[in-house]
């Protein structure tokens, strides 16, 4: 539909009051408000998705039928992406139903095994005729009913944080603040021959996400990296922006990479670590990993894994820029031209957390001494 065809089909009424005319003429008036002069249906599955909207405010009549003409397989092909992105969401939701089937069954097992223990030592503490339960044992079976409660309550809760949809409050943010108060929760959880080092990006630009969610899942990450070194070792944990390479995504992606130095994971399991109640942990759940997988992706962004047996892990959180926030760094970051010799902006100096040391009993004082 254009404003010149319509207005050649308005002078072919104009001496006539009909209801063709006052639809014509209602058309006007919404491609004026429209500001367009040209306007194309975009279409899927028969069904209409959208407007293509035209206009040269240079000339009146700026498109000739074959520009419409090339224009129409514009919005086909719009249509087409439009109708293939849906189809994609549909597919994304049958794989969240389809991997909640399989955690279904899972968390079955898993409820049951604490509820066995919990069922045994219930009958334990059950007197039997005129004897009672010694108090040392009812302690310490009333202690396994606790723990496995406790373990039961925290499996249906992960559970229920990944399958219930997603509710977040994003607001722009600073990412290296957010870390920063991550490593301050874990400072007391990690042992004194586990060093923590730090490098963040300087000013970064911000990302629109939710503090809390990402707080869970740099956490997570956090302690999973502080397990593999039970022996001791390293974790640097750092910020980096990465330029977008793929058409129609992000301006770019702030990373946040969490290296340990830890036993590493097999090949075997790397393919299976985002697989809700796949753990290799003693009294792992399985869920810390998909759920941050699923936090990262709601908020645009995805998690990258590489890992070496024997040599440690690398974690990458990966972050959308948006194109505002990422133009507005750009622009702070040209400033005057540098000086002869000077290299680039340089990242702030790496920050080491030291072992924090044991407590060691004071020297003795001779006797001689007063």
């Amino acid at each position: 539909m254009s404003i010149e065809g319509l207005e050649r089909e308005l002078a072919a009424l104009r001496n006539t009051q009909s209801e063709e005319r006052e639809s014509l003429l209602l058309m006007m008036r919404a491609l004026e408000l429209l500001n367009g002069s040209v306007v194309l249906a975009v279409i899927g599955e028969e069904q209409l998705l959208g407007m293509l909207i035209l206009r040269d405010e240079r000339l009146r009549e700026a498109y000739s039928s074959e520009e419409i003409e090339l224009f129409r397989g514009v919005a086909a092909s719009i249509g087409v992406t439009l109708q293939n992105s849906q189809v994609y969401e549909r597919m994304k939701e049958r794989d969240r139903l389809a991997a909640l089937g399989q955690m279904a069954a899972g968390l079955a097992h898993e409820i049951r095994n604490p509820l066995g223990s919990i069922k045994g030592a219930a009958q334990f503490l059950q007197p039997t005729g005129s004897q009672p339960a010694e108090a040392g044992g009812t302690r310490e079976f009333l202690g396994i009913i606790v723990e496995e409660v406790d373990r039961l309550n925290k499996i249906v809760s992960q559970f229920l944080d990944y399958a219930r949809p997603y509710r977040g409050d994003q607001n722009p943010l600073d990412i290296n603040d957010v870390v920063r108060k991550t490593l301050h929760l874990i400072d007391k959880e990690r042992s004194a021959n586990v060093e923590i080092s730090t490098s963040f990006i300087e000013g970064p630009p911000p990302v629109r996400a939710d503090a809390q969610q990402l707080r869970q899942v740099f956490l997570n990450l956090t302690l999973n990296a502080l397990e593999a070194m039970p022996q001791g070792g390293k974790l640097h944990v750092s910020t980096s922006l990465r330029r977008s390479t793929r058409r129609s995504a992000a301006a770019a992606f702030l990373e946040i990479r969490f290296r340990d130095t830890g036993v590493g994971i097999p090949p075997g399991d790397q393919r299976n670590l985002f697989i809700p109640f796949f753990t290799t942990k003693e009294r792992g759940t399985g869920l810390g990993l998909p759920i941050s997988q699923r936090i990262i992706e709601n908020h645009g962004g995805t998690i990258e894994m590489r890992s070496q047996p024997g040599a440690g892990s690398t974690f990458t959180v990966l972050l959308p820029v948006e194109a505002d926030a990422y133009a507005s760094y750009a622009e702070s970051k040209k400033g005057p031209p540098p000086l002869p010799g000077s290299g680039p902006i340089p990242l702030l100096p790496p920050a080491v957390i030291p072992p924090r040391p044991s407590l060691a009993p004071p020297p003795a004082v001779p006797s001689g001494l007063k």
